[in-house]
């Protein structure tokens, strides 16, 4: 049995920082680049400072990450997550009210995908763990039951009231995104121009001095993180990925991810490995990654289309499917030769 693993929904997009580049000009501004282990993955700020001065944002960084985990993660005790879950239902106000509306968003794509994307899935998440030194696949019993407690699962809303029926609340598929609106608000509250890595999701605020942020799209076919198919020119805007390639393990011969269908309680059956999303709402690209992943390339594009957002998607024989709103914006790397649609 082999096992390979990485920060969770550190999946496929390697930052390009612009710390790489030369700014001799004097009274150029500088970038300061910051690091916090928070959300169980590496999270970065690459921000411009003016020349020689201090003040970085740090500080609000790490906060407002912290923050995020305690309200969205369900292994944090009194969390949105952890209340809806243990309750039924959650009051969500003051300076949180962007949940009730990302929330509303994930449960209006649930209905889009035909329930293949789901944030009522910690039946089935919480069966597989992959962060074990010794990992394998849950039994088929213990599969069956989730899946029966999932039955019928949704959540439903009453001014600031969610309640949920069914199963329990894993916001892994948004947590991310999430956090990297938060982050962008409070950072274009300071005037500032950065680029927000937390995991597989991206927020590039404003742009650099010298011009819009470069983000590299990981090679999914490649073992090293700094392989990319591709760069992004990114102003303003919010990106994630989601794939098969990168958390997951091999049981018996057969290779296991994280990407799971609710519907069999089973890593996702898809025709694509690496999906990328450019969206003008973090929480909308981390949702769209997963489902566009789970929905397959055929209906990838037309539900990306739904919510104005552009994608990157490459599938399992190798094909590169690129929207035709990011033929500006992307340039393929040598050997990729991309087909906008």
């Amino acid at each position: 049995m082999t096992f390979r693993t990485g920060s969770f929904r550190l999946l496929a997009v390697f930052l390009i920082f612009a710390l790489l580049l030369p700014l001799s000009a004097c009274g150029a501004p500088v970038l300061h680049t910051s690091r916090v282990y928070a959300m169980g993955t590496l999270c970065l700020l690459t921000e411009e400072l003016p020349h020689g001065e201090d003040g970085d944002s740090s500080p609000l960084f790490s906060s407002l990450l912290a923050d995020a985990e305690a309200l969205l993660s369900h292994k944090k005790d009194g969390s949105f997550a952890d209340l809806i879950n243990a309750l039924d239902y959650a009051v969500v106000g003051g300076s949180d009210r962007m949940l009730l509306e990302r929330l509303r968003l994930a449960e209006e794509i649930k209905e889009k995908t035909g329930g293949l994307f789901s944030v009522s899935v910690l039946p089935i998440t919480s069966l597989w763990d992959f962060e074990s030194e010794d990992p394998a696949p849950p039994t088929e019993e213990a599969i069956f039951a989730a899946l029966a407690e999932m039955e019928g699962s949704a959540l439903h809303f009453e001014n600031e009231t969610v309640t949920k029926t069914g199963g329990g609340i894993d916001l892994g598929a948004m947590g991310k995104g999430y956090a990297c609106d938060v982050l962008a608000d409070a950072l274009r509250m300071k005037n500032k121009n950065a680029l927000v890595s937390v995991g597989g999701s991206i927020a590039a605020i404003g742009s650099k001095a010298n011009g819009a942020w470069q983000v590299g799209v990981r090679d999914p076919f490649s073992d090293s993180q700094s392989t990319v198919l591709g760069t992004l020119a990114l102003t303003d805007t919010f990106v994630s990925t989601s794939g098969s390639y990168e958390k997951c393990f091999t049981y018996e011969g057969e290779t296991y991810h994280h990407i799971l269908d609710p519907h069999t309680g089973m890593p996702a059956e898809s025709d694509l490995v690496s999906v990328t999303v450019v969206a003008g709402k973090g929480t909308l690209s981390d949702i769209l990654s997963t489902a566009c992943f789970l929905v397959g390339s055929e209906a990838a594009f037309s539900l990306a289309a739904e919510y104005e957002a552009a994608l990157i998607a490459v599938k399992a024989d190798g094909t590169l499917l690129v929207s035709e709103s990011l033929r500006e914006l992307f340039a393929p790397k040598g050997g990729w030769e991309p087909i906008y649609r």
